[in-house]
């Protein structure tokens, strides 16, 4: 889904002074990895990785399988945050593993919310939603309110993809009710950023403002930089959606800002990008292309494959706009190439839905029908409705061209009662 959509490193001096654990420091390590992980809703995944890896260390030495697995899992998520997916699916396939042999069903059941998570980012919904059903079930096995209301508000996640925004409402719903039973304000944040979310999606922008700025409240209190950076960036499209665009920009600013000050590469990328977008939408089209390519080098320098592809795509079509067919070509093949290499099955859709735009408008009609078709297969398989809808009517729309009026409407009526296209948002990650 495109935007789509979470300091200083004191991590880092916690990690360098752990040193050699003795018997008596070995019994501190859950205590530091909680420190961790608190350094990671603070400040960010690039902050707290390096206390992080160093706990994991530290418990393995210690024979301290418990911790060892609970530390797994959390680098797991960092590693996912940073779009380091390779080394994200290690360690939390290992996660699950040392889990199950340590008996902790608990870690275990957050070990398979995180790995849904990943799955989702990757758009292999099928499995994301294997993996938050079992965790969302163990939660609720375990009478562990948050775990349940995470992998809900997760699958909430998915169900946004798919284009069932009721279900997903319905889940974030469920979430926030178990969030405040408890007293658990990230997640009750994390959760009205979600319903934002669908509402966002839905282009009832007013309605999504306000869960945005509710989350943001929350957020402030806590001082949960990146989740603030992220409700900012939201804010930014919900005065987008409304026409708003100067204010649009102010709130892009503001998420810009403090993802700088906290060195957050996923955040900075984003609101550059969003920030283009009110630019553009106010035919300031030239800044609006140096900003996208700022974001796309952003990316870049922090090793960010994932939203690469993204970025690509809107690269691309923001050059369609600008009359520069063959630079928009460039940015699609180069979004679908990366999307194929790490395994992104939406952003390999997404871009070649794109190139098959390309072909038609440059009037070569067999090529368009050929994306088109390769198009609706690959979401087929996904479970991907969105992308198989408008791949469906963009194939009609070829076949009128070609001659085939009667081919056409059909296979237009048939996509018309599908889902409906959706307007740019960005989910809370």
């Amino acid at each position: 889904m495109s935007p789509i959509a979470l300091a200083a490193r004191s991590a880092l001096g916690l990690a360098l002074t752990l040193g050699p654990f003795s018997a008596a420091s070995a019994r501190q390590l859950p205590e530091t990895l909680e420190q961790a992980r608190a350094t990671l809703h603070r400040e960010g995944p690039a902050a707290a990785l390096p206390a992080l890896e160093t706990v994991l260390a530290a418990a393995r030495d210690a024979g301290d399988r418990v911790t060892e697995g609970a530390a797994l899992r959390a680098l797991g998520g960092a590693y996912r945050a940073l779009d380091r997916i390779a080394d994200a699916r290690s360690a939390l396939e290992r996660a699950l593993e040392v889990t199950a042999q340590s008996g902790d069903a608990l870690e275990n059941g957050k070990a398979r919310n995180s790995l849904g998570l990943l799955e989702w980012q990757l758009g292999r919904y099928p499995q994301a939603i294997i993996q938050l059903e079992r965790a969302a079930t163990r939660g609720r096995e375990l009478g562990e309110a948050e775990l349940e209301g995470a992998a809900l508000s997760n699958l909430g996640l998915v169900r946004d993809e798919l284009g069932e925004y009721d279900r997903s409402r319905e889940l974030y719903r469920r979430a926030l009710a178990l969030y405040e039973r408890v007293g658990f304000e990230r997640g009750t944040s994390d959760a009205l950023g979600n319903l934002g979310g669908v509402d966002l999606l839905l282009g009832r922008y007013a309605d999504a403002l306000e869960w945005y700025r509710r989350a943001l409240e929350i957020g402030e209190r806590l001082g949960l930089g990146p989740s603030m950076s992220v409700d900012l960036l939201n804010i930014g499209f919900c005065h987008h959606g409304l026409g708003e665009y100067e204010r649009a920009i102010e709130a892009f600013d503001r998420s810009l800002e403090l993802a700088r000050s906290g060195e957050l590469a996923w955040e900075e990328a984003d609101a550059l990008r969003g920030k283009a977008t009110a630019l553009a939408a106010l035919g300031r089209l030239e800044e609006a292309l140096a900003l996208h390519r700022d974001a796309l080098a952003a990316y870049q320098r922090g090793g960010l494959r994932q939203p690469q592809v993204e970025a690509l795509a809107e690269l691309g079509a923001l050059h369609l706009s600008l009359g520069d067919v063959s630079a928009a070509e460039e940015s699609f093949q180069r979004g679908a190439a990366l999307a194929r290499e790490i395994g992104n099955v939406r952003g390999v859709t997404s871009n070649l839905l794109a190139l098959g735009a390309v072909e038609h408008r440059r009037g070569r009609l067999d090529p368009a029908a050929a994306l088109y078709r390769e198009v609706t297969e690959r979401a087929r398989e996904a479970g991907d409705g969105y992308h198989e809808t408008l791949a469906r009517i963009e194939l009609a729309l070829v076949r009128r061209d070609q001659g085939g009026f009667e081919l056409a409407r059909r296979r237009w009526w048939r996509a018309r009662c599908g889902r409906a296209a959706r307007p740019r948002g960005s989910p809370r990650r």
